[in-house]
């Protein structure tokens, strides 16, 4: 049986980057997708480092601490494109440099999940292939050709390291799990 996230550490871009992507998305895909779809203050953009299923205060506390003293470099988009990841579906995302420092930062945070307890639920890092997702369709859907707006076609950007509250596919929904104060994590029991 297999644990589902509720959570994700992650790299996010600052607002205005932010807010090109979710156009983007908004533009393209809005109305047509299949449980994925950046929206604005609701599904945030982000590269995806460990998806995790956070059982406790103590291990949502180490997190925090551990990633607060992490300053990452700038990540690069490489290319666009369009995915098959499960079977009837296409996932459009942007592909992101894999350099060594971001390969060392994914590996680093995986190391530091597992010293609290908990095992990263996405790729490991020998099949990780970072990327920014912008939507999820069905297979066969028809969209229009995309273009890409220059404030994000192959651009490096900073990014900030942060663990936000996710959903079992991965979106991002809260930015940060201080986002709704009142929100606990439940405990993460195998299904």
């Amino acid at each position: 049986m297999t644990q589902k996230p509720n959570a994700n550490i992650c790299l996010i871009f600052s607002p205005d980057i932010e807010r090109d992507f979710t156009e983007l998305a908004q533009k393209y895909f809005k109305g047509q997708t299949e449980g994925y779809c950046l929206d604005e203050n609701q599904v945030f953009p982000h590269i995806t480092l460990a998806q995790i299923a956070i059982q406790n205060e103590a291990q949502q506390q180490h997190i925090f601490q551990s990633i607060a003293k992490i300053t990452p470099d700038p990540i690069e988009l490489t290319s666009f494109q369009v995915k098959f990841r499960q079977t009837g579906f296409l996932w459009f995302e942007f592909v992101v440099s894999e350099t060594d420092s971001l390969m060392l930062l994914k590996d680093n945070i995986d190391q530091m999940v597992r010293e609290i307890g908990l095992e990263p639920l996405n790729n490991a890092i020998e099949t990780y292939q970072p990327h920014v997702t912008l939507a999820r369709m069905k297979a066969n859907c028809i969209f229009p050709p995309i273009v890409i707006p220059e404030s994000i076609a192959h651009k490096s950007f900073k990014v900030s390291l942060t663990c936000g509250r996710s959903d079992e596919n991965g979106q991002l929904l809260l930015r940060t799990l201080d986002d709704n104060k009142n929100a606990s994590f439940p405990s993460s029991q195998p299904q």
